[in-house]
């Protein structure tokens, strides 16, 4: 199309339009040449999808040599960890092994065993020997074990708890280990296949030997112990699996389990265990599927070695595996911890990275809308979350912890400020919401005015609980005993005696709360009483009567705070009494008292070690001589390692503290003047983060 007009100044333009072109000409011969604006949109898309091109080229490079960089990272970073790990198994054994050992001697001592033995070597009489068997028959009692024997140098069995072993000739392991236990004095085997030790006794169960050397006028004996490991093995396996991506285990020297194993075994290895034997302790050789060859851990292990592979082996299951291991040469076992190889490199498969030229591209758009869309979904599912706990509107979170958070809210009607918890979605799975229904259900049966009370409960729209309590005025004693230290006898007498009430209605009711400690008791200021105490926390109740609740209580090998756990729970975590909160109640009034624990320790095994093996510190001791007699007497009787010792209810207790309040009196006025100058303990409320802007960051 053509088209032609005059120019101001009289020149002539003529305009030619030709597939968008537009050719302008001038009288003088002039010729301009511009673009369409389709022309213009056309070239505007090829130059993005250049842009776009060049773009999933350069990020498929850098996805390259990012993944490059993200593999040797990742591999640097589990050999590190794995490393760290495995000492840090290496030395949970080890100090393991030296309680146990500890444990032993001190009984051994405490029971005069080697005085009595030597009054029966010197007089040969029957009676001596009957006494050394009651001896040997209350210690094993005390330990938990299975049986217990003494032989000489020889070989010969002078006395035994089973005949059997007493006529029957030593087997060469059982003789090894006596040689062992002469040379150092005190010997603590591996776990052993009771059938190899004890051929003619039917014990079909594995055992660890613990053995003490006894030596009279030159006359050379073993007193052997024989324990059943299941509680300690249980026991050590869970300290050892800290997250939901390593597994540890322990294997003897020729490459079998010895330790639980919580994975599950293929059907490869099913047809290698005895039928008649389901257990796989002793029964499952770590091999490769189909094949005679140990896997490379434990194959290192069983040659004595320690070592890191990061690079990726086959474990037992046929399943790429990282993996770190030791040999305690000690006890003669190899310690193992891996890692699923998919699970450490977060699902990289060759897949991914054969599709990075498509993925890159698309990953990066997805990425924008996914935040963006993430945060608006975040956002409203936050601000949904507040308008969806029944008649409670949420006003300020006050704390935080690993299961949910705690908020200040108020009712709807009644306008009654309460404290609300919320479940993380995360923690939201059946058995937790369980567990936080019963924990609901227990504590609101208690009416006591010291114990916490319940308000309500329910779950959210999207499945997440929670529960309402009252809300507290008030710190914990934990933080009192941070900021202030040691506290006056007469204050700590009327805080034990509230504490002591509260647990009397929860033991009545056949309840142990076994999670008593100071951060779990509030000092308050209620009605315009000051130091009114509040016992929270019953996550950890159970009923005296009940049996265990295995799904339940898997996860909770020792719950609670090492230091305030009776000795008791230490060998049986799921022992629910009366003792269990005694002992609690006394370390409480200790730290109260002392602001130090009864046991000097730097690491809980530390602690658990010393609390099975030595007496706690006397009070006075910490306090100068300035603590009455009688109430040192009554802690120190609460916090006796055996529960027999303790006071035997909470009763007992309150009838001693009663009486040592009226020599020891603590007044109104007292409380008030000592709560004015606390006041900056009291929970920050005024302070916290407004939760409406906090959940719409």
């Amino acid at each position: 199309m053509n088209t032609a007009w005059h120019r101001h100044d009289g020149s002539k333009v003529d305009c030619n339009h030709d597939h968008g072109v537009a050719t302008l000409t001038t009288d003088s011969g002039q010729t301009r040449l511009t673009l369409s604006p389709k022309r213009k949109k056309r070239t505007r898309r090829e130059n993005l999808t250049l842009v776009v091109l060049a773009t999933a080229l350069l990020l498929f490079v850098l996805a390259f040599v990012i993944s490059s960089h993200i593999i040797e990272g990742v591999e640097e970073s589990y050999e590190h960890r794995l490393t760290q790990q495995i000492d840090t198994h290496q030395n949970i054994i080890q100090r393991w092994y030296q309680a146990e050992l500890t444990h032993v001697e001190f009984l051994a001592d405490e029971l005069a065993l080697p005085t009595l033995f030597n009054r029966y070597l010197d007089s040969q009489r029957e009676a001596d020997l009957e006494a050394v068997h009651q001896l040997l028959k209350r210690y094993t009692e005390s330990v938990s074990a299975i049986g217990y024997a003494i032989v000489d140098n020889s070989g010969k069995v002078v006395l035994s708890s089973h005949r059997a072993a007493k006529e029957s000739q030593l087997t060469p392991r059982m003789t090894y280990f006596v040689h062992q236990t002469l040379e150092a004095g005190v010997h603590m085997s591996a776990l052993e296949n009771a059938k190899q030790l004890f051929p003619k006794i039917d014990l079909a169960v594995p055992v660890i030997l613990v053995g003490i050397a006894l030596e009279h006028n030159g006359q050379q004996h073993v007193a052997i112990s024989v324990l059943d490991p299941e509680t300690e093995l249980t026991y050590l396996t869970e300290i050892f699996d800290k997250d939901d991506f390593t597994h540890s285990y322990i294997v003897n020297r020729d490459g079998v389990l010895i330790s639980p194993m919580a994975l599950a075994v293929p059907k490869t290895q099913q047809q290698r265990l005895d039928p008649d034997n389901d257990d796989l302790l002793f029964n499952l050789r770590l091999t490769r599927p189909n094949s005679e060859q140990l896997i490379k851990s434990v194959q290192a292990v069983s040659q004595q070695q320690s070592g890191v592979n990061v690079d990726g082996y086959e474990d037992f299951r046929g399943i790429e595996v990282m993996g770190a291991w030791a040999w305690e040469p000690a006890l003669e076992i190899g310690l193992i911890i891996e890692v699923e190889r998919d699970d450490a490199f977060n699902l990289m498969s060759p897949l991914v990275y054969s599709q990075y030229g498509l993925l890159a591209l698309v990953c990066l758009a997805i990425a924008g809308l996914s935040v963006l869309r993430y945060r608006m979904s975040h956002m409203a599912q936050q601000i949904d979350d507040l308008s969806k706990l029944g008649n409670y509107r949420l006003q300020h979170k006050i704390g935080e912890g690993g299961m949910g958070s705690v908020y200040q809210a108020k009712h709807a009607l009644l306008q009654r400020p309460t404290a609300v918890k919320l479940l993380r979605r995360e923690q939201s799975s059946p058995e937790n919401i369980q567990r936080f229904e019963l924990e609901v259900q227990q504590t609101a049966m208690l009416r006591h005015p010291n114990t916490i009370e319940i308000y309500d409960f329910g779950i959210t729209e999207n499945g997440r609980f929670f529960y309402v309590m009252e809300l507290l005025n008030g710190f914990s004693l934990a933080d009192l005993i941070e900021q202030r230290g040691p506290q006056p006898e007469a204050r700590v007498i009327h805080i034990i005696q509230q504490l002591c009430q509260s647990l009397d209605e929860a033991h009545r009711k056949g309840l142990i709360h076994r999670d008593i400690k100071p951060a779990n008791i509030m000092l308050c200021q209620l009605g315009g009483q000051a130091d009114f105490v509040k016992v929270l926390d019953f996550g950890l109740v159970k009923h005296i009567a009940s049996e265990p609740d295995m799904a339940l209580t898997q996860t909770q090998s020792i719950a609670g705070t090492a230091a305030y756990i009776a000795p008791e729970r230490l060998s049986d975590p799921l022992a629910a009494s009366v003792a269990v909160d005694i002992y609690s109640i006394g370390v409480v009034a200790y730290n109260l008292l002392t602001a130090n624990s009864p046991f000097a320790a730097d690491t809980p095994m530390e602690m658990v070690a010393k609390m099975l093996s030595e007496e706690p510190v006397k009070l006075s001791a910490h306090c100068d001589g300035a603590i009455s007699p009688a109430l040192e007497a009554l802690i120190m009787a609460c916090i006796s390692r055996d529960p027999k010792q303790r006071p035997q209810d909470c009763q007992q207790l309150l009838q001693t503290l009663y009486q040592l309040s009226e020599s020891t009196p603590w007044s109104a006025q007292t409380a008030a003047s000592l709560w004015q100058q606390d006041a900056n303990l009291l929970l920050p409320q005024q302070q916290s983060v407004d939760v409406t802007e906090e959940l719409t960051r």
